[in-house]
């Protein structure tokens, strides 16, 4: 009498290789040291506009890059609409927006001038 023939070892491997399928995305996605999340920072802060890069979209404030994308809101000191074209440097600009590894990705950006209270 034999114990274990071919189908037992087919069965031993197919539920091998499901526990590696399901066991390994699931270390990688929980232990931080492997995971790529990220937690994304509110940020809101003040400054003049340094320079202005149409092409990728950016400009610098107080030093940081600030990346502009479609969805960035622009507003000039009475509250209108403004186009990126519109910011030149030496604008007082007030950023809201998302802090990352590489700077800040802005949803809103007023441009104000440095002695009122902005909103």
């Amino acid at each position: 009498m034999r114990v274990g023939g071919p189908e037992v070892n087919m069965n031993l491997k197919r539920l091998y290789v499901i526990s590696v399928v399901i066991l390994i995305p699931m270390f990688l996605s929980i232990h931080p040291a492997f995971s790529q999340a990220r937690k994304e920072v509110a940020v809101s802060y003040q400054g003049y506009i340094e320079s202005v890069l149409p092409g990728p979209k950016m400009i610098s404030v107080n030093e940081t890059p600030v990346y502009l994308s479609f969805d960035t809101k622009l507003f000039d000191v009475k509250g209108g609409t403004l186009r990126i074209t519109d910011l030149k440097p030496g604008m007082f600009a007030q950023i809201e927006g998302v802090q990352k590894t590489n700077g800040v990705y802005a949803r809103k950006i007023s441009i104000r001038t440095p002695n009122k209270k902005w909103r």
